[in-house]
């Protein structure tokens, strides 16, 4: 699946916008916290973040190999997830791909947006297809 992102609205310091992909076989609630294995970027930090509870506050993550960080209004971010080679890339604004480096990639995953405490905030959806090698497996 390649999903593609747009960050349409920003207010800094209010909170965190978080794009990526999540388990499309676990149930996901939001105002329950209740959401499976979830792989994203921090718009704010540039850190990917993986964890085996989308809502959890306990997670693993790492900086990604870029100098950027607080996207702006106007950022693209595309997230590639592999669920047969077990991977996740990113990259912004055209840039070359950065591999997440994380191999928990569910079978089947669907796009996941979370604006944590971000009053304001906005992300569009672009475009999210499935690729070839996902559909025929």
């Amino acid at each position: 699946m390649e999903c593609e992102w747009l960050i349409s609205k920003r207010t800094r310091g209010t909170g965190a916008i978080r794009v990526g992909v999540t388990d499309a076989d676990a149930a996901f609630c939001p105002e329950a916290e209740v959401g499976g294995l979830a792989l994203y970027l921090d718009a704010e930090t540039c850190h990917l973040f993986g964890t085996e509870m989308a809502y959890s506050s306990i997670c693993s993550f790492q900086k990604l190999d870029t100098l950027r960080s607080d996207l702006p209004v106007g950022t693209r971010i595309v997230v590639r997830a592999d669920t047969v080679a077990k991977s996740v890339r990113f990259a912004i604004d055209g840039g070359s791909w950065i591999d997440g480096r994380m191999r928990l990639v569910p079978a089947r995953v669907r796009p996941l947006v979370w604006l944590h405490g971000a009053a304001g905030d906005g992300v569009r959806l672009l475009r999210c297809t499935v690729c070839e090698s996902e559909s025929s497996s």
